[in-house]
């Protein structure tokens, strides 16, 4: 594959991560409360947990196993005037890619002192772009846990409907914390009919 794009909207940036963005995950990805709503994440998430992760990233997207940015908003020094004079990084997003089955699932998070701004939405709408143009995918899945309603809300927001829910479903941790799951789906051509 070639090298993995920049996406832009009207205020955010989506972009490859890099070794400069190893602290900044780590920050931003240490955080119990984040940690309790997402799978993959385990707590205290430390430095060498964001290296490592970061490192896997473009050899994912040259296997086109997956495609995971790093979501930034773009900054300016004047509101009225939008000269851009940088972008923080404050999550990231991406798929896992099934080419067999040309589809790919979802997946995001948001550092919590950027929660309820409508970045994840705005990234999503972003992924959902380049998922079904660029990647050409016929369909698009995500999971989320039941304990985490503004998740959902993001995902119904994207136009994704519920396809399945599964009891008990995900461990989280080696405890006894069993995790209701909602399932989400979207297929090409409902993202078509609504362009």
């Amino acid at each position: 594959m070639n090298g993995q794009p920049t996406l832009k909207t009207s205020r955010l940036e989506l972009r490859p991560f890099c070794s400069n963005d190893i602290a900044l995950v780590a920050e931003l990805a240490n955080d119990e409360q984040l940690s309790l709503n997402l799978r993959s994440f385990g707590f205290p998430y430390t430095v060498d947990d964001a290296r490592q992760w970061i490192q896997t990233l473009e050899k994912e997207w040259e296997n086109g196993q997956s495609t995971v940015f790093g979501v930034c908003v773009r900054e300016t020094e004047d509101k009225r005037e939008p000269t851009l004079v940088g972008a923080t990084l404050v999550g990231a997003i991406g798929i896992v890619l099934d080419r067999q089955s040309n589809r790919g699932e979802l997946g995001y998070w948001i550092g919590r002192s950027y929660w309820g701004q409508g970045i994840a939405t705005e990234a999503g709408k972003s992924i959902l772009d380049f998922a079904f143009g660029q990647l050409c995918l016929n369909k698009l899945t995500a999971e989320c846990l039941t304990r985490n309603p503004a998740s959902s809300r993001v995902l119904e927001k994207l136009g994704m409907v519920q396809e399945g829910f599964f009891a008990k479903h995900f461990r989280k941790r080696e405890s006894d914390d069993y995790c209701d799951v909602q399932a989400f789906g979207l297929l090409r051509r409902a993202w078509n009919e609504r362009k």
